[in-house]
């Protein structure tokens, strides 16, 4: 990945200020972050041992040469009132508006996990020092910190210059003071590898092209969105499809169902009709047996010729049609139960 380096500078005031949707930090709360005097307990500021800050300037400092944390917001004020003075004394007696903000905070940046050591870190942030003093005349603070994912550099100066007796924000050029920052690296050989930082101020070609870049890509986007949208109108046609055999399914299981109920029906009818088959064909072989008992007890010991001549003689016709129709009726109904 191509390393870059960058600088940024925004205007500051005493107060929060919102711009944009986003709140910026006062003055005070800046410089409270950049020296860590939440972290004074770890061991920032009082241990000058620690080397994860280093505070190569700082116009707020004791005569101890310590930062005076307590009392951060009224030396401000008072260096501030110098700056108002010499305003007044050189702008043919005007004062200082009150929308033009009095400071300037900055920032210079590396790529992501780029770290020196201690040694490194110091000569470095004596050059980095130099370059915001030879840049800009007068300076609050400037602070180099090592106890993040990568080094970065911290300054706040007075958005004024003595020498001219003018404010500067308005004046900064942010693009040729980033070239100015790596001119000043590249010659003394502390660029580490890093490129100049692309300058948000793109030329007219460069817009374009990044306007190209988006139309293009919002015309994909637009095919993607077609192509979804063909998709989903095939998925609800098939949607619609499997809701149809669905249907039609469960109309077959209905059919199935009935089919078979009406085949437990049969298949009960069939049982009941066989039940009554059988208790016909008990009956009528009973019937035969009786008949065939009665007349070997009207001639016992005769021959069963003579015996049956004798039965038929009383009556014959209607006692052989009766046995007659009754030796039918079984035989219809075994042809029945065979079927």
């Amino acid at each position: 990945m191509e390393k870059k380096l960058s600088i940024r500078i925004r205007q500051n005031d005493f107060k929060r200020v919102s711009k944009g949707g986003k709140t910026y930090k006062s003055i005070v709360e800046q410089i409270s972050h950049d020296y860590r005097t939440e972290k004074i307990d770890s061991g920032y500021l009082t241990n000058p041992k620690n080397t994860n800050v280093y505070q190569s300037h700082n116009e707020l400092r004791n005569d101890n040469n310590t930062l005076d944390i307590e009392n951060v917001k009224d030396n401000i004020h008072k260096l501030f009132d110098k700056v108002k003075q010499d305003y007044k004394e050189n702008n043919n007696n005007r004062s200082w508006q009150k929308k033009t903000k009095p400071f300037l905070t900055g920032v210079i940046s590396f790529s992501s996990g780029f770290m020196l050591d201690i040694e490194e870190s110091k000569i470095f942030n004596q050059k980095l020092n130099q370059f915001i003093q030879e840049t800009f005349s007068q300076k609050l603070t400037c602070v180099l910190h090592r106890d993040e994912k990568s080094l970065h550099f911290h300054f706040t100066i007075f958005n004024y210059d003595f020498k001219t007796h003018k404010t500067i924000g308005r004046n900064i050029n942010t693009s040729e003071l980033q070239d100015k920052l790596f001119d000043f690296l590249n010659k003394q050989d502390l660029t580490y590898g890093h490129k100049r930082g692309e300058s948000k101020k793109l030329t007219n070609a460069k817009h374009l092209e990044i306007m190209e870049g988006k139309k293009i890509e919002l015309d994909n986007q637009s095919k993607i969105i077609e192509n979804q949208k063909e998709d989903i109108k095939e998925l609800e046609n098939i949607n619609k499809k499997q809701k149809n055999i669905m249907e039609e399914l469960s109309s077959d299981i209905k059919s199935m169902r009935e089919y078979n109920q009406n085949l437990e029906n049969d298949k009960y009818k069939l049982i009941e009709e066989g039940k009554k088959i059988k208790n016909e064909l008990y009956e009528e072989l009973q019937n035969i047996c009786e008949d065939i008992i009665k007349m070997g007890e009207e001639d016992k010991g005769q021959g069963i010729l003579k015996t049956a001549q004798n039965y038929f003689n009383k009556d014959q016709d209607t006692r052989f049609n009766k046995l007659f129709k009754k030796a039918q009726n079984i035989k219809s109904a075994i042809q029945r139960n065979m079927k």
